[in-house]
């Protein structure tokens, strides 16, 4: 039976208004898809020939499905299934961004075989289940252009290859700035200015493929009328050379060229802290620690928990053997890196993510509405700060009032955060006049202000404790 949807009762996702396929919206909790006129055919038979169920179970593709809804302007209505949270390439590590590339790659192969494409490829178009990469831009699914081999190509290097090359070399808080330029990433220009000459002398052949590209785009921009003339029969020339067996070697040699890309190979200090503990400590009592996290964990009803500050994330995988949907945050690159490996060979349901709270990815994109901030994208029933809030008042210079604010926007039901006390080997040295107000009756009562206290408990050490506290109404 069909269902008439009223525009008036939908929310358009403010991402998908380039889409020229059709538009995402929520509507009764559920993500659908409007698909325009012009496409409907083409979606409706790859899904009833099954070619699209075999890209689902292959867990390259959203899972979606036709409805009986309909929604004026569009011709089909499609249901999609809710992926996870959504996260930024800016707030992936390496080695994830690695697994997007190759999974736009590997669904561009599989396209392939049908004479399909994707017409771009964009990170925003890929979301993590967990530690899996999704794609979830139904409607980037294409017939090929006949004229180009793949027309998203400067999209792939500018999002994908430049970026990824440069992570040899370069930690992603460098290059995290490119990625607010969401719809170009990483230029050419850019990518050659900062790729290391010895890099160059190591790859000749792709170095004198970037200076050859640049110097064309410069030719282009002094002689346009003749680039234009060029360009043209350079189109007409493609449509007989542009055969499937060639787009495929040519996604084939990318994706080789994707894989040889070594990320994430190095280590940190606190990649290795929680091992070094009772070296650096004689008091450390670690078991005590996780004893506490999983008496938590046990009591409280929840589904989902946010670990801030994770470090390689002992308790985040605690938590999500227990079944919870977990986000991990950290602003070591390495310690999230190695999550990322132990959550994706065990499946667990981590999303781990490089980010500091102290500098949370903001909201951006037209009007600053088209991608959301990380506090809003990342409030979960439990905030795990363990270790944590000492660092931002000693280096960060924040307070207790400013830090629990925070943590009351970020938690729906409870908060889990650790104390430090002045008298711990940590806090003597960063004792300066300034922080007088570092006390524990100052704690409390910032705490008391947005938690409610539920209990106490013992840390690693005598000089920490545990506190959990249930959320208060909005202050």
């Amino acid at each position: 039976m069909e269902s008439v949807i009223s525009a008036k009762d939908i929310v358009l996702d403010e991402a998908s208004y380039v889409d020229p396929n059709g538009r995402v919206f929520e509507w009764q909790g559920e993500i659908f898809r409007g698909i325009s006129k012009g496409k409907s055919n083409l979606y409706r038979t790859l899904i009833e020939d099954g070619f699209i169920h075999t890209l689902i179970q292959k867990k390259m593709l959203v899972a979606s499905e036709m409805t009986s809804y309909t929604l004026q302007p569009f011709d089909l209505v499609l249901k999609h299934e809710r992926v996870g949270r959504r996260s930024y390439c800016m707030e992936w590590a390496p080695e994830m961004i690695k697994d997007a590339a190759l999974l736009t790659l590997d669904l561009n192969l599989a396209l392939l075989e049908k004479d399909l494409i994707l017409q771009d490829a964009y990170p925003w178009n890929i979301f993590f289940k967990g530690p899996h990469p999704i794609f979830i831009d139904f409607g980037s699914i294409e017939h090929i252009d006949a004229t180009v081999i793949w027309k998203a190509y400067d999209q792939f290097c500018g999002f994908f290859l430049y970026p990824l090359i440069l992570m040899e070399t370069y930690p992603i808080a460098q290059l995290r700035f490119f990625y607010f330029d969401y719809l170009t990433g990483l230029s050419l220009n850019d990518f050659i200015r900062l790729l290391p000459l010895s890099y160059q002398l190591k790859h000749p052949l792709f170095s004198c493929e970037l200076h050859g590209v640049r110097l064309l785009e410069r030719m282009a921009e002094r002689f346009p009328a003749k680039s234009k003339a060029y360009l043209e029969k350079s189109k007409e020339m493609a449509k007989t050379r542009s055969t499937k067996a060639l787009r495929i070697k040519f996604m084939k040699n990318l994706k080789k060229r994707v894989e040889r890309i070594r990320v994430g190979h190095t280590s940190s200090f606190w990649q290795r802290y929680n091992e070094n503990l009772h070296v650096q400590y004689e008091d450390v009592e670690i078991h005590q620690k996780e004893h506490s996290v999983r008496t938590v964990l046990d009591k409280l009803p929840i589904k989902s928990l946010l670990d801030v500050g994770c470090n390689t994330g002992k308790y985040a995988i605690e938590a999500a053997q227990r079944k919870l949907e977990v986000i991990a945050l950290d602003r070591d690159e390495q310690c999230i890196t190695a999550l990322y490996r132990l959550a994706k060979s065990q499946n667990l349901n981590i999303l781990p993510l490089v980010m500091d709270l102290c500098n949370p990815t903001p909201a951006f994109g037209w009007e600053c509405r088209q991608f959301d901030s990380a506090l809003e994208r990342f409030q979960c029933d439990v905030v795990l700060a363990l270790a944590v809030i000492h660092h931002w008042i000693f280096k960060q210079r924040q307070d207790f009032k400013r830090i629990f604010r925070m943590f009351h926007r970020l938690s729906k039901s409870h908060l889990v955060v650790e104390f430090v006390d002045r008298a711990d080997t940590v806090i003597q040295p960063c004792l300066e006049e300034r922080f007088y107000w570092y006390t524990l009756d100052s704690f409390k009562k910032e705490f008391s202000h947005y938690f409610e206290l539920e209990m106490t408990l013992p840390s690693d050490r005598p000089t920490r404790t545990i506190f959990v506290g249930r959320r208060k109404q909005p202050i």
